[in-house]
């Protein structure tokens, strides 16, 4: 595969030169990036952390350069958004908003400040950690939608940031035309009255497409067209993904559905190219969709996880996500997997698919947050497994790739396509590392202690490489630049 894996094309109305434009790396889902990855043997410093306090949960992130002279990050988190600046190794607040209606879920930055240095120096005793953060989310309210805030946040060309609120699409931008030190405003806002967003994501050409639980949406850049499809089956879990040929994908209760767009409306008719393929046998859905297969790859692929009827293992499942091949079905293939019912959406390079499994929270439900998620990897082990299946296109079968047991933390990074590798994170006792690893045999390429501190603590979030060669970490409690040593 080295050198030759094809890329899904380039979405020309992203921001350009940006190393994070679109949640999950590009509407394909694929988790795939063109970003080195750190290899080696490190232990950092603490002086290596820089942090912005806030949050709680700072899922949203989007990376800009300023013409002339500048770069920042647009942070968003339980309706607070920030822009950073972070060229010239600075890492401060250049202005800060919150959406209207998300008051009431913030602490301030003093009492995050506090909060983390209180349950850092608790160590892994967790009758001492545990009690300030149960209070801190009684305080505030917090719910796993309210933390969906910004999760699927998309940087257009022209420098405006979409972010999900909610059942709403917030559209910010910078208040004046100086640059990077310009503070940010509200520009538009749509509540798209099919209830709380799962999923958004930019078309090829300009579109907004998002996903409820109910219905799939498409909107103009300037949230004033709205056209709904609703679903005859209730979305499963998050997130959503799209193809450069006007392909809509989702994975719902019943099973995979391809939409095409067509025009400003949503077909779901097979003359259009859509498809549906149902569950006929108890089979669950378990995560994804992703894609598999652009260029000149023989075959185009839709990647899932689903479940047998019964008990709680979770199987690598692909589809043709275009044409069926004579003498095939729309099920192209299947593979049990040992990565459980905690199963995470794919990571797609090549005809490699990686599954993981660790603690994360359930956000597709509004019920509070569960505080024992913080205790995963320092007071309870977390216990997890990475591993591959590999499509075979001259077989036209799954099979087997590589597999490890690791203390898998909720965080993780692309698949580099520079370096062939995926960045896994681990949490011991709370010691938070990163675990370069070869994408097609599995052999760690390295290992970065990065330290003890809830700072790292993502709950399911992103640690992005900068193009400086430092990480971006989506942290709980704020965000985090991990400086290279």
């Amino acid at each position: 595969m080295r050198g030759r894996a094809a890329l899904p094309p380039g979405n020309p109305y992203l921001m350009r030169n940006s190393w994070y434009s679109h949640a999950g790396w590009g509407p394909a889902g694929t988790g795939a990036a063109p970003v080195s990855s750190w290899t080696g043997r490190y232990t950092l410093r603490e002086a290596s952390l820089q942090w912005v306090p806030g949050g709680p949960g700072t899922t949203g992130a989007g990376h800009r350069r300023y013409q002339g002279y500048g770069q920042a990050v647009l942070a968003c988190g339980t309706g607070r958004v920030q822009k950073i600046r972070i060229d010239g190794g600075r890492f401060d607040v250049i202005d800060e908003l919150v959406v209207p209606g998300r008051e009431g879920y913030l602490p301030s930055a003093a009492e995050i400040v506090d909060l983390v240095a209180l349950v850092d120096e608790a160590g892994t005793d967790e009758r001492r950690f545990l009690p300030p953060l149960c209070d801190m989310l009684a305080r505030t309210r917090l719910t796993g939608a309210a933390l969906d805030d910004g999760r699927y946040g998309v940087l257009d060309r022209d420098g405006y940031w979409y972010l999900n609120v909610d059942g709403a699409i917030v559209k910010i931008a910078d208040r004046g035309p100086d640059g990077v030190e310009t503070g940010i405003e509200i520009l538009a806002a749509r509540d798209l009255g099919a209830g709380h967003l799962r999923g958004l994501a930019m078309t090829y050409d300009g579109a907004l497409v998002a996903a409820t639980a109910d219905a799939i949406v498409v909107t103009d850049r300037d949230l004033r067209r709205v056209a709904a499809y609703p679903l005859d089956s209730p979305l499963a879990g998050h997130g959503l993904c799209l193809d450069a040929r006007a392909g809509i994908y989702v994975l719902t209760e019943t099973g995979p559905r391809k939409f095409v767009r067509t025009g400003r409306s949503i077909s779901a008719d097979p003359g259009h190219g859509a498809w549906q393929y149902r569950y006929e046998d108890g089979t669950r859905p378990v995560a994804g969709p992703a894609l598999m297969g652009f260029g000149d790859d023989p075959d185009r692929l839709l990647v899932v996880a689903d479940a047998p009827p019964g008990g709680d293992s979770a199987r690598a499942t692909v589809f043709w996500r275009d044409r069926v091949p004579a003498g095939c079905s729309r099920l192209a293939g299947r593979l049990p997997l040992t990565t459980g019912a905690r199963t995470r959406a794919p990571l797609v390079f090549g005809y490699r698919a990686l599954y993981v499994t660790a603690p994360a929270a359930d956000r597709a439900h509004p019920a509070p947050l569960d505080p024992a998620l913080f205790a995963f990897g320092v007071s309870t082990p977390a216990l997890g497994r990475a591993e591959q299946v590999v499509w075979n296109p001259a077989r036209r079968r799954l099979e087997r790739g590589w597999s490890r047991s690791m203390a898998l933390a909720s965080g993780v990074g692309p698949v580099s396509t520079r370096d062939e590798t995926v960045t896994l994170c681990t949490v011991r006792d709370g010691q938070y590392t990163l675990v370069p690893t070869d994408w097609a045999n599995g052999d760690p390429r390295g290992e970065i202690t990065l330290g003890r501190t809830h700072r790292l603590n993502t709950l399911g979030g992103r640690y992005i490489p900068m193009a400086s060669g430092d990480y971006y970490v989506t942290g709980f409690f704020g965000a985090v630049r991990v400086r290279r040593p």
